[in-house]
């Protein structure tokens, strides 16, 4: 639902097929939707405009294969996700909205990628769950640099869920781990202790 300063409601998701909200641009003007028609097992991907008519249009990512996680740029002009159309979970950028231009950034597997808020940096998490930065160019193309690790981070990786928080500078970074479960400490009973100190 969308609530207007109004107080009122409109649908923004809804209807017969099986559409999933994933994904919301920095500027509120376009939501990236997971699309399946009750009469398909496809999965595909489709951008809503929240402005204009609201005709949603298909996005050209890989079809038939797990495409998964999308993360718009902060000036909307780049859609990151993770992909398994080389056969391994890799993260991917692609021009938004007209998907004219795709590139590859990760090398050795990766999912999850975050945007520095300049543009100039993106993040992920590879299959060992170090935490990954690539350098980014990203004019009227995209360039971008070899993936270095930051720090490891302890996460089994997950393809399709997010596991971890870039803050918007890419200084600090918050990461949800499992709770380890306490060594339970042992309790030592001493019975007829008053025997023992010769009473």
């Amino acid at each position: 639902m969308e609530r207007a300063a109004t107080g009122d409601e409109t649908v923004v998701v809804g209807g017969p097929d099986n559409d999933i909200a994933e994904e919301w641009s920095k500027d509120s003007r376009y939501m990236v939707l997971f699309h399946r028609p009750v009469s398909e097992s496809q999965v595909t991907w489709q951008a809503l405009p929240l402005f204009g008519d609201r005709k949603p249009f298909s996005i050209d990512v890989t079809p038939r294969v797990s495409n998964d996680e999308p993360e718009f740029s902060f000036d909307g002009r780049w859609l990151a996700y993770n992909s398994e159309e080389s056969g391994t979970t890799q993260v991917h950028v692609m021009s938004f909205p007209a998907a004219d231009q795709k590139r590859q950034l990760s090398i050795d597997g990766g999912a999850q990628p975050q945007w520095r808020r300049d543009g100039r940096e993106l993040y992920y998490v590879d299959l060992d769950g170090n935490l990954m930065a690539v350098d980014i160019a990203a004019d009227s193309r995209i360039d971008s640099g070899r993936p270095r690790a930051l720090f490891r981070t302890g996460l089994s990786v997950q393809t399709f869920a997010r596991q971890y928080a870039a803050t918007s500078d890419g200084q600090r970074f918050l990461v949800l781990l499992p709770v380890a479960e306490a060594t339970p400490t042992p309790i030592t009973v001493v019975v007829n202790w008053m025997a023992a100190i010769g009473r």
